[in-house]
């Protein structure tokens, strides 16, 4: 309830102004007292404190090896936002009390590609001009101030403001000139602590799985040590499915995402972003194989039900997103770690994404870059609410 409370306060903050914005400043410290004590402890440490058992703890913690984060470095009191109780059951209230409201998970009809085009269209209709396919290699400066960018076919777009996402080195240590920037600041952008990458495998089926997939995204967990799973593979060792998976399954509440008939699902794992042994590319049809393996242990017949089928490895997802080292959820969350502040050192350079000061998740992002354009524009104070 205390936690539940100093989350519904903390999102009032970021949405308040004014007087608004000072009310909840004050709630918020106030109801943050009685947890100082913990704040610096680990999720280690603080599901130690509260369960006996490891396999309890796990049911807590597991999520972390999403994050490529031990619990032994993720923050203690973060594990209370990973768990509210409107996640395990949907029939719990969301207002506990006036000031404790508790968040859903949703999920978005008709696929991302739905929040995508919400996005684009909204750009469009101001008078946004998007460049897909579009590769930035410089930013621009002059006179230390960001004046523009240079795209993959040599033509120079000049402007005021600059607001890059992505990755944090490819930005800062690629696209810039180092003279720009301080020797200190690249050297905490080098060790920026990333996630790892996923292996997914998309499928087309003529088969109906909800009989066991009652949501459209299931967690499959094989192990509860999850603090040697991770390190395992922050050393490049794949656990190939062994360890846990995940089933997405989009067309159980938006069905135009399959043909009449038909059904979506996504398997997909976490795993290194490169192997210490062999490649992606070689092993790719085993690793397949292997994942779906495991995955028709919960869904009988799966393989045999499969008409479409395309695999994702992290050198596609490299590819895909132009980084060196692909970090699907960008930064990992550290205690402690350093993170790349949205406003860069250089001025009309603003930083955004999932390697930047808000982390990764589609709300932290959205949130923070609502944020940033806010200051951009000078509005910071300003209710835009509609």
């Amino acid at each position: 309830m205390r936690f539940t409370r100093l989350l519904t306060l903390a999102r009032r903050m970021e949405k308040g102004v004014g007087l608004q914005r000072l009310t909840a400043q004050a709630a918020f410290y106030l109801a943050l007292l009685p947890l100082l004590p913990k704040k610096d402890w680990s999720a280690e440490k603080l599901v130690a404190y509260y369960f006996k058992s490891e396999k309890l703890r796990c049911v807590f913690i597991s999520i972390l090896a999403d994050f490529f984060t031990p619990p032994s470095q993720f923050m203690g009191l973060g594990v209370f936002a990973l768990n509210t109780e409107t996640f395990f059951e949907k029939r719990m209230p969301s207002s506990l009390t006036k000031d404790a409201k508790m968040l859903h998970l949703y999920t978005v009809r008709g696929g991302m590609r739905a929040l995508v085009k919400a996005f684009t269209d909204e750009f469009q209709s101001l008078g946004g001009v998007l460049h897909t396919s579009c590769v930035v290699t410089k930013v621009l400066i002059k006179d230390g101030k960001t004046t523009g960018i240079v795209d993959q076919d040599g033509n120079v777009h000049l402007s005021d403001v600059v607001a890059a996402s992505g990755g944090a080195n490819e930005l800062f240590c690629s696209l810039i000139d180092p003279e720009y920037l301080d020797p200190s600041f690249l050297e905490k952008v080098h060790k920026v602590p990333l996630m790892d990458s996923v292996f997914m495998v998309h499928l087309g089926l003529d088969m109906d799985p909800s009989p066991y997939l009652h949501a459209t995204s299931t967690y499959f967990y094989g192990s509860y040590d999850i603090e040697g799973e991770i390190e395992r593979a922050r050393q490049g060792i794949y656990h190939e499915g062994a360890s846990g998976f995940v089933v997405h399954f989009p067309s159980l509440l938006s069905p135009e995402c399959a043909p009449t008939g038909k059904h979506a699902i996504t398997v997909y794992t976490i795993c290194p972003d490169r192997l210490a042994t062999g490649t992606w590319e070689e092993g790719k049809e085993r690793y397949t194989e292997k994942l779906l393996e495991y995955a028709e242990k919960y869904i009988p017949g799966l393989r045999d039900h499969i008409v479409v089928l395309q695999v994702v490895t992290p050198d596609d997802l490299r590819r895909i997103t132009h980084l060196n080292h692909h970090a699907f959820g960008g930064l990992a969350p550290v205690m402690g770690a350093w993170r790349p502040p949205h406003q860069t050192p250089l001025p009309g350079l603003w930083f955004i994404g999932a390697q930047s000061e808000s982390g990764g998740g589609m709300n932290n992002v959205i949130l923070s870059s609502y944020q940033v354009a806010r200051r951009i524009t000078g509005n910071e104070n300003v209710d835009h609410r509609r």
